[in-house]
Order: structure tokens, then C-alpha cells, then sequence
């Protein structure tokens, strides 16, 4: 069960943490005798069998408390900077307020909490792990239930992806990177519009005509990067993927449309395939499927990095100088990992 796998996490952490003094101080010569010789990894990335790697603290995610226990919220609620201590430490009351702001002005809104590498591929981290899939944080279930409690819907794509392990045959996540496969996100944009087009119906005549062709890109995850070696001495591959570059009438590459009555609002796993600086081509993300397979322009704001906060943020400021992002919105996606 879940706690004989979070045991087991829980032990390889333990393991890293007795050599995080050592790696934190490596230098790319040091830290590749350490990774190549020794099987470590750094004090961000943990290298797993197979070639696997992992960021650290998506681990300490799945294994940890709960992220809705009293001990874990008040952690945020003082200290740090100014404006950190603005923000509300509850994320369901945070996501509460988002979705009273957007009821105002006649806006829904669509949770899609996406899941980290280790809850649909812990193999890399022991053996035994995957007879009970996905791995959660003890707090989600709760989470998704006060959200529908709340009116909100949610749409948790782990359980589809778990499945999706078993039926498809390919992963679901890169594994030299911390984001997901194209045709693991594809399905998870299907079903998103599927689900969307039964809870949440969209006004007609939005409708656009979306063709897809076939790319393959070879890209360096962004956790094999983070390993620091030395050139000439990467031991982790690039990774080979299949996208799906989606066009307009045009021709031209998908473009977000600010007049769409959909904005996506995202995170990196919106972006992975959408923006050539990821290093996985562009054109083909989770906001081009979704409009894809919606048939309808979609709107698109995603922060790299920023955490769930970021696009919310992103929004106020945009709306305080004058550019109200939402003035043409039906829906909002709110996707964060």
C-alpha cells in the first residue's frame, strides 16, 4: 500500500540526505565520479535506476504530511519577504476567492492538479512501487473533495494517467526530466475537453478548424541538466519524443488568442512542449491541444517556475495596469503541478 511505498521513499531520502553535504560542495569533474562512479545525484535531481532522475522536492511532496495540515499552512503564514506574507496559505481558500473573483464577472473555473514523475513512475526509486498507482500526497483527496464541496470542479488527471500505464504503450513521464510525455499530455488534453464540453458547455460560434503533424524532437531533460558534468562527459542521453505541432487555417503555427472565451492558465507543463527554449520543440503544449481538440481558440498564460500563485498573480498585475486579461472570458483552466 501507500505507506510501505512512502517507507520506502522516505529510506532512499534518507540515503541522499548523508550525501547532500558532498554534492551541494561538487564540481562538475567531482560530481561526475559521483554520479557515474558512485550513483549519486545532487541535492536537487536524484538519480534512480535506469536512468531515471527525479527533482528532490517532489519527492519530499509525496512523501511528507499532508499539504492541507494545520503544521504545514503555518509555515507559510509568517516570514519571508513582504509580499509573500500576503498570500493566503490555504490553497482551497485561495482557489475559493479565485473562483468568487471570476463568478462575478460570469466566469467558470476548471482545477486540473497535474501530478509529479514519482506518482506514475516510481520505479527508478525501488522495485514494488508500481502495484499501487498513482502515489498521492495525503492531502489530495481531501483537497479534491472540499473543491467539489465548493462547486468547483476538478478534473485530477493521476488516475487517468495511472491507467494509461497499463493501456498505452508508452510512459507517461521523460525520464531525464520533470515533466510529462507528448502523448501522455495529449490524452490528458482529450479528456479535459471531453469533461469540459459535459460540465462546462462553451457559447458556439468560437469554433476554429485545427490540423496536427508529426515532429520528432531530441531534447535535454531539464534534470539531467541540473546534474552539472562536465562537457564531453554527460552520461544521460538526450530524449527522442514525438509531438504534435498543431496549425491554424493558416497554416502558421498555433498562436493564443487574448479574444478566446477559454485562458489557460498554467504552469511549465503547459509550456514543455510549447516554448523551443524548453528544449522540446514548440507549437505542440497543452494549450494548443486543448484548443485542438476543443475546436475552438484558447487563450494561454503559463509561468515557468512560479509556482501555482504565479498566474494569479500575473493576472492582478496585468489588471492594475489596465490589461484585463479576463474581459472576453467564459472559462478558466487552472492547471498546476
Amino acid at each position: 500500500g501507500n505507506r510501505q511505498i512512502l517507507t520506502s521513499i522516505h529510506g532512499f531520502e534518507d540515503a541522499l540526505a548523508e550525501r547532500s553535504v558532498v554534492t551541494q560542495e561538487a564540481g562538475p569533474q567531482v560530481q561526475w565520479i559521483l554520479t557515474r562512479g558512485l550513483n549519486w545525484g545532487t541535492d536537487q535531481v536524484v538519480k534512480g535506476r535506469r536512468g531515471w532522475l527525479y527533482f528532490r522536492p517532489t519527492l519530499d511532496y509525496l512523501s511528507g504530511p499532508g499539504f492541507l495540515e494545520p503544521s504545514v499552512l503555518s509555515r507559510h503564514e509568517t516570514g519571508g519577504p513582504a509580499w509573500k506574507e500576503r498570500l493566503q496559505p490555504d490553497p482551497l481558500l485561495a482557489i475559493g476567492d479565485f473562483a468568487a473573483q471570476l463568478a462575478e464577472r460570469g466566469i467558470g473555473l476548471i482545477v486540473v492538479p497535474t501530478p509529479v514523475k514519482a506518482a506514475l513512475h516510481p520505479e527508478g526509486l525501488a522495485s514494488g512501487l508500481n502495484d499501487d498507482l498513482p502515489l498521492t500526497n495525503p492531502s489530495l483527496g481531501r483537497f479534491l473533495e472540499r473543491l467539489a464541496a465548493m462547486g468547483i470542479p476538478a478534473r485530477a488527471p493521476a488516475a487517468l494517467l495511472a491507467q494509461a500505464r497499463i493501456e498505452k504503450p508508452w510512459a507517461q513521464y521523460l525520464r531525464t526530466d520533470t515533466h510529462w510525455t507528448p502523448q501522455a499530455m495529449e490524452f490528458v488534453a482529450e479528456d479535459l475537453a471531453a469533461f469540459i464540453n459535459r460540465h462546462a458547455p462553451l457559447p458556439e460560434g468560437r469554433h476554429a478548424a485545427y490540423t496536427r503533424r508529426e515532429a520528432w524532437i531530441r531534447g535535454r531533460g531539464d534534470l539531467a541538466s541540473l546534474v552539472r558534468l562536465p562537457a564531453g562527459r554527460e552520461i544521460f542521453p538526450p530524449e527522442l519524443v514525438r509531438t504534435q505541432p498543431v496549425t491554424g487555417e493558416d497554416g502558421e503555427l498555433w498562436q493564443a488568442d487574448p479574444a478566446a472565451d477559454v485562458l489557460l492558465l498554467g504552469d511549465s507543463f503547459t509550456n514543455i512542449y510549447s516554448q523551443g527554449e524548453l528544449g522540446f520543440g514548440e507549437g505542440a503544449g497543452f494549450a494548443e491541444q486543448l484548443s485542438y481538440y476543443l475546436g475552438r481558440p484558447v487563450d494561454k498564460l503559463a509561468i515557468n517556475a512560479g509556482g501555482p500563485s504565479a498566474g494569479r498573480e500575473r493576472l492582478a498585475a496585468d489588471l492594475a495596469r489596465g490589461d484585463d486579461r479576463l474581459a472576453s472570458k467564459r472559462l478558466v483552466i487552472y492547471q498546476f503541478s
